[in-house]
């Protein structure tokens, strides 16, 4: 009886919070249950295994892919995206990695994620927990695209699926108003392409 998955989440984040909900303790069990081995290594922004996933969550992979990874700014920019489909759907993370020429895809290393304090005080309210925010997530971004305050990194250990803590000395910041703009900018387009609407820019 899976839980609903939260708007913006990271498929990695929503695992993480069935492990939570759950009970489970170990994360190589929940690996196995989920995906049939254990160990399995989650990246934020284009996870694989999004089939296993969509079939014990109750969602559709497209739907998944569409709205709860960066797939979608991927195909708007990349020349190959059926291969970077087709590897996020299955489980090499090898074939992820040459499709995507994201050579860290490929490996499961420890890697930082991104929390936004007004974000996470706010689901915290609602649901009762944190999760991470796929928008968070984008490389390079260190500012909420809604809040304007300063994202707070993280070391995540990507096969220990673990949702996002923050200590209440941990204030938010405003960002300056260059990574505001930037972070807006991130925001639209990605909201853009997941619509499936075509990504028009100019090659320089």
């Amino acid at each position: 009886n899976p839980p609903r998955i939260q708007n913006d989440e990271t498929l990695y984040s929503y695992l993480a919070r069935c492990h939570f909900l759950w009970g489970q303790t170990n994360p190589r069990l929940t690996s196995l249950d989920w995906f049939g081995r254990k160990g399995v290594c989650l990246n934020q922004c284009l996870p694989l295994e999004v089939n296993n996933i969509a079939m014990h969550s109750n969602y559709p992979a497209a739907y998944l892919l569409s709205k709860h990874t960066f797939l979608p700014l991927f195909e708007a920019f990349a020349g190959d995206s059926s291969s970077v489909r087709q590897g996020m759907l299955g489980n090499h993370g090898k074939a992820l990695a040459n499709a995507s020429g994201v050579p860290q895809l490929s490996r499961a290393e420890l890697m930082y994620s991104k929390i936004c304090p007004i974000c996470f005080a706010m689901d915290v309210e609602k649901i009762g927990v944190g999760y991470w925010h796929l928008m968070h997530q984008f490389p390079g971004l260190k500012c909420c695209h809604l809040h304007g305050c300063c994202l707070v990194e993280r070391k995540v250990n990507p096969r220990g699926y673990e949702l996002p803590e923050l200590s209440m000395s941990e204030k938010a910041r405003q960002s300056p108003e260059m990574q505001k703009t930037f972070a807006k900018y991130v925001a639209s387009i990605s909201i853009w392409a997941a619509a499936g609407h075509p990504i028009d820019v100019p090659l320089v």
